[in-house]
């Protein structure tokens, strides 16, 4: 395979991963009931699209395009869909996306993320985390307490103070937002 054919495949692969991630986000728009297998597809494709693309230029332009999509996704699809995931959701507060593509003996190369696909895919974790805060607050603020707490729970090694740090940002625009109640119910259940 020639460097052009490369490039071609590469690009069709980012052309068809927006088509489905667009797809599946119009799914979650325009259905009321709880599509589960949609909502997997979409967070999936997601937080895996920075490995499933080529070289570093074409990859952060398709990536740029997938946070606008997921952007739109985030702001219109009902908060509800996104509950059974929130373990997932908060668990990739304040990281950068990733590239499981480490092994340097394969074939296929790691794309670098470029600072502002990192920063873009934090604004919507945030703004999707904080979102489902507001809407579902019984649901959601024990796992945003845990990360919060999880500095008291863990070595000073195992904990991302990134995400701490997220998951206190979300914890004060909560209470600036208004949810003042809840928070101060589930602070409660958990420091007792």
């Amino acid at each position: 395979m020639d460097a052009a054919d490369k490039i071609a495949v590469e690009n069709s692969i980012g052309k068809y991963l927006l088509g489905a991630l667009s797809h599946f986000g119009n799914v979650l728009l325009l259905s009321q009931e709880l599509d589960m297998d949609t909502v997997f597809q979409v967070i999936n494709l997601w937080f895996g699209c920075a490995s499933s693309l080529g070289d570093e230029e074409s990859s952060n332009a398709i990536i740029a395009k997938i946070h606008s999509l997921m952007n739109k996704i985030i702001q219109n699809a009902p908060s509800f869909k996104f509950i059974p995931l929130t373990y997932q959701i908060f668990s990739r507060l304040g990281q950068a996306m990733t590239t499981p593509n480490t092994n340097t003996t394969s074939n296929s190369t790691s794309v670098k993320i470029s600072q502002e696909s990192n920063e873009a895919f934090n604004r919507n974790l945030s703004s999707l985390a904080f979102k489902l805060c507001c809407d579902h607050p019984y649901h959601t603020l024990p796992q945003l307490f845990a990360l919060i707490n999880e500095e008291q729970n863990l070595s000073p090694g195992e904990v991302s103070s990134s995400r701490v740090q997220c998951a206190k940002h979300i914890l004060l625009m909560l209470r600036q937002y208004g949810g003042k109640q809840e928070q101060q119910e589930m602070s409660n259940v958990i420091n007792s």
